[in-house]
């Protein structure tokens, strides 16, 4: 069953993905994976993304997100390109880290930031396993200072984050681990200048965004924040950008209600006044 899962994916058409993705889980949720046995998904582009079967909902709601709606590439010039560097925060296992690393090409670099010790490890798996050298990967997670937290995990460990306000709009938490914390400047200022910056970190985007100093025009050209409303609202978020300097746009996925996705983009220099 689990090499069927391999290849599933890799012959729909995109247009079928969400009957498709929902038929797979149905499959493998019947019991007919063996429990503890890893899964193996075929991806666009070559790609696949290994994961065990019990979070196999999260891991298909996750594929859907990057790879069918494309919510982070729903504007133009949000899909990365060759050679940029891009910052993933809140990679999970890395389904949106591998399709950009595959984008950004040899020449380019990402760098995906995970808290979750078991997310971690198999974000680790997957980059090894696709035979990506323009990874970088950092265990910690991001928030407004330097420091440690409790990361709290929910039932679905996609949901794992240091805000007990957004563990409890999940359900509460059922775990909790000790992780180390770092501001988002602690990434981006070793990178220099940064292409994009893609932000899903459960609940603290604000903390995030407003505890950076270099989160701005100049050093990052362009950047898209996951929030989850009402717990956080998109509109703070955008404001916040706003007031950097950034062209903002606020995207409301009809298929989400839950979701909403702040695009900030670099604005461009006025054209000068043309000669005679």
């Amino acid at each position: 069953m689990l090499g069927e899962v391999a290849s599933y994916l890799a012959c729909l058409e995109p247009r079928s993905w969400p009957a498709g993705l929902a038929g797979v889980a149905a499959a493998l949720l019947a019991g007919r994976a063996r429990p503890g046995a890893l899964a193996r998904l075929a991806l666009p582009g070559g790609l696949s993304i290994r994961f065990p079967a019990s979070i196999l909902r999260d891991v298909l709601r996750n594929v859907a997100h990057v790879y069918y709606y494309r919510d982070y590439e729903a504007l133009a010039g949000f899909a990365p390109e060759p050679g940029w560097t891009v910052l993933d925060v809140g990679a999970f296992i890395g389904v949106y880290a591998l399709r950009a690393a595959s984008l950004v090409g040899p020449s380019g670099l990402v760098v995906a930031v995970e808290p979750l010790p078991s997310s971690y490890r198999l974000l680790e798996l997957n980059v090894r396993a696709n035979g990506l050298g323009n990874v970088r990967l950092v265990g910690a997670a991001v928030s407004d200072g330097w420091g440690s937290a409790e990361l709290l995990v929910p039932g679905s460990p996609l949901n794992a984050t240091l805000d007990p306000g957004y563990a409890s709009a999940w359900g509460g938490a059922v775990g909790a681990v000790r992780v180390r914390t770092l501001p988002l400047d602690a990434l981006i200022g070793p990178l220099g200048r940064v292409d994009l910056v893609k932000i899903d970190v459960e609940g603290l985007e604000l903390r995030v965004v407003e505890g950076s100093a270099l989160l701005r025009p100049g050093v990052v050209r362009r950047a898209v924040v996951e929030v989850h409303p009402p717990r956080v609202e998109a509109r703070r978020v955008a404001l916040a950008l706003e007031g950097r300097g950034y062209e903002v746009s606020v995207l409301l996925p009809e298929e989400a209600p839950g979701q909403a996705f702040v695009y900030a983009l670099e604005r461009r220099p006025a054209a000068g006044p043309r000669g005679p």
